[in-house]
C-alpha cells in the first residue's frame, strides 16, 4: 500500500500525519496501513508475543520506507511494531535506537 492509496482510502490530518477515518487505524500514523499490509502479505522482519500473549510484528525502517512517508525522516534503521488489539484496532509505535 502506498501514501497515495492510503490518501486516497482515508481521511488524513495532513498536517500530522494522523488517520482521522474511523476503523482499525483511526489515530495512527499515515504509515499504519502500509505496515499493517506488509504483516499481512507476511512480510514483517520478526515477531514477538507481549505479556497478553499477542503478537507483535517488527519492521525496521529503511530509506524506502522515508522516502514515501517523511514523517519517518530521522529514524532510518529505527524498528516499528505493530500489533492488532482483540477489538481490532492496529497500533504502532516507533523505537527511536538512536
Amino acid at each position: 500500500m502506498t501514501r497515495e492509496q492510503i490518501l486516497k482510502d482515508y481521511a488524513v490530518n495532513v498536517e500530522h500525519g494522523i488517520i482521522e477515518s474511523p476503523g482499525k487505524f483511526e489515530g495512527e500514523m499515515i504509515y499504519a496501513p502500509y505496515f499493517y499490509d506488509l504483516c499481512i502479505n507476511g512480510f514483517s522482519e520478526d515477531a514477538r508475543y507481549d505479556d497478553e500473549y499477542r503478537q507483535i510484528d517488527i519492521f525496521t525502517i529503511c530509506a524506502d520506507d522515508v522516502q514515501q512517508f517523511p514523517e519517518l525522516a530521522g529514524l532510518e534503521g529505527c524498528t516499528i511494531e505493530l500489533y492488532e488489539s482483540d477489538q481490532g484496532f492496529i497500533f504502532t509505535h516507533v523505537n527511536d535506537d538512536h
